[in-house]
């Protein structure tokens, strides 16, 4: 067809027109605009339509209009045109009244029946030694709170100065009209006083449309969090759930104790052997879960085990002593199924509320797919039934979404259903957007890698850099480069990485495959008597090395190294996978066709 008849996304649509975007988005959802979508089950899939099209939905609404105007003409030329006329504007009247009561929850309306909030951490006002990680928990604490509610997203926002409100991640964001508001405040603590002053901000004129102010003598973290939710959700005008208020606030812990794990510093320094306090106890716990070391891991236990002691009901406490035996093989310390029947055994026992958190779908999840994964235990389906009833209760939780990813991907690799890989992306893609600075989204860039969206990942991997300090988003963007063929930035990147003896051995399998491509022999020979020099559970990565081989010209040794990788049962796991690597690595291209053949047909 003539591309100039063509409209291939929302911004042409609405010069077109000659109207703003959101106008032609509420058209085509009232009025029937026919626009078209590549996706019919996304919303957010790209959009194009035909010129003739909406030429010719316009010119129907002008008939229609015309018509109307005629009829209302006629209507007034009648004798009983005044009884009429009268009869009508009653019945309008009552028509208004009625859609003014149906509407009047409706304060904002955007492209999206979900209204997304972006998250700052708050600031302090007065300094102590404490009060970086107590603003920081009452931060964590709403937002946590915000997302359980189905008709909010909630994005985490990084630290950034208000300068930076117009950073190009910050424009990006707003560009696809993916933060509808911005939740900022500060807090003040003197003694026992406390007070908490947030607004609610507009991102499209930045007009604040909530500025409230919470006072109290005792810091309490239940109390704040809903009001500061029932507050926002009483000025958008959407529904309040206090069924799920009242689950996820209430708490067999005093006020003292919540007040003692909101002075986050003086917990972290202070530890001491004869805790008393549950609540105490589970924060520091899951702070040294949080450092994702085995040392602190297992002090986190001990934690959580006290906290248990203290009281029997305390489910949190249960899932982070599970996930905390999770870490072990997740982590890669200690490689027993023991651990997983102490976190299964402990995740049963979480029993005391009727609806579980959304941690405890999470760390469910986590544990089926690991006893798939490396265990060649029959839990898939399983871990597929745990986060799809998790993503019932808490649709908009960037963890939920992430993980559900996961599992779409890992169906994928063994099936090769490219409905799968798609479900995949659109989780990682949720689950982008309501958390843009978590290293959960460099899983996302991989799915975009092999999506050949490069320059989509790229923009991903800057948002992660902001909050990564171990150069794996450098990584990521070197092996991005290296599938999109500009292997000097690739090979400038992976001679760089430092920062971990696992990274090492990766960045030296790209410049040994950047060499191939090059066809430097001798520097690929350098290269594999390089990695010879490195323990063997380090070098378990024969798909690499046969790409080395095979860029080479080295047809022998590159299928040698493949019908080994191709014949370990974790390989079939995700096989398909492979094979989209496969059909990106230059290196493959001469054998592309016979490794098809001889592997996937």
């Amino acid at each position: 067809m003539d591309e100039k008849e063509i409209l291939t996304s929302w911004k042409e649509i609405a010069q077109y027109l000659n109207h703003n975007v959101r106008t032609c988005i509420r058209w085509e959802k009232n009025l029937g605009l026919p626009v078209q979508r590549y996706d019919n089950d996304s919303l957010r899939s790209r959009v194009f339509a035909h010129k003739s099209e909406l030429d010719e939905w316009l010119e129907q609404r002008k008939n229609n209009h015309n018509n109307s105007i005629k009829t209302l003409e006629s209507f007034f030329n009648s004798k009983r045109s005044v009884f009429i006329l009268l009869l009508v504007t009653i019945l309008s009247a009552v028509v208004i009244i009625t859609l003014l009561i149906g509407f009047q929850g409706k304060l904002w309306q955007g492209s999206s029946e979900i209204i997304s909030i972006g998250v700052y951490p708050f600031e302090s006002t007065n300094s102590s030694d404490y009060n970086e990680y107590f603003v920081r928990g009452v931060t964590n604490e709403i937002s946590d709170y915000l997302i359980l509610f189905e008709n909010l997203k909630i994005i985490k926002l990084q630290s950034l100065q208000e300068s930076s409100l117009e950073s190009s991640e910050l424009k990006s964001i707003r560009n696809y009209g993916k933060i509808d508001f911005f939740l900022k405040g500060d807090i003040q603590k003197k003694g026992e006083d406390t007070k908490l002053h947030y607004t609610l901000q507009k991102t499209r004129n930045n007009k604040i449309i909530l500025d409230n102010e919470i006072q109290m003598e005792h810091a309490d973290i239940q109390q704040i969090k809903k009001t500061v939710a029932k507050q926002i959700h009483l000025k958008l005008k959407i529904p309040f759930n206090d069924q799920m208020a009242e689950s996820f606030v209430s708490t067999s812990v005093n006020q003292e104790a919540q007040d003692l794990f909101l002075k986050g510093n003086y917990i972290l320094n202070n530890i001491k052997n004869n805790e008393s306090d549950p609540w105490k106890l589970f924060y520091k716990g899951k702070y040294y879960y949080g450092l994702s070391t085995r040392k602190s891991n297992e002090l986190a236990i001990e934690l959580f085990c006290a906290a248990i002691n203290l009281d029997r009901n305390f489910d949190q406490a249960f899932i982070g002593l599970a996930q905390c035996y999770i870490n072990y093989i997740n982590l890669g310390w200690d490689y027993d199924i023991k651990w997983l029947n102490k976190a299964s055994d402990l995740l049963d026992k979480v029993i005391s509320t009727p609806l579980p958190s959304p941690e405890y779908y999470i760390s469910l999840t986590k544990l089926h797919l690991i006893k798939y994964v490396y265990f060649n235990k029959e839990t898939e389906s399983k871990s597929f039934v745990t986060v799809k009833k998790g993503l019932e209760h808490y649709p908009n939780h960037p963890n939920l979404n992430s993980i559900a990813s996961y599992c779409y991907y890992l169906k994928y690799g063994k099936g090769g259903n490219d409905y799968d890989f798609k479900k995949a992306l659109e989780h990682a893609d949720m689950s982008f957007w309501q958390n843009p600075f978590s290293l959960n989204n460099l899983f996302y860039t991989e799915l975009l890698l092999l999506d050949s969206q490069f320059n989509k990942a790229l923009e991903v991997c800057n948002f992660v850099k902001k909050v990564d300090s171990s150069s794996m988003a450098d990584y990521r963007i070197g092996e991005i480069h290296y599938y999109l063929g500009k292997l000097e930035k690739s090979k400038s990147i992976f001679n760089q990485i430092q920062s971990s003896i696992h990274m090492k051995v990766g960045a030296l399998y790209y410049l040994g495959m950047i060499a191939a491509q090059y066809k430097d022999l001798e520097k690929v020979q350098n290269i594999i008597v390089k990695l010879e020099n490195f323990p063997k559970v380090l070098l378990d990565n024969h798909f690499r090395t046969a790409s080395l081989y095979f860029g080479i010209g080295n047809e022998e040794e590159g299928f040698k190294y493949f019908d080994d990788f191709f014949n370990k049962p974790s390989t079939q796991k995700q096989k398909f996978i492979y094979k989209r690597y496969i059909s990106l690595d230059r290196n493959f291209d001469k054998y592309n066709s016979i490794i098809g053949r001889k592997y996937f047909e």
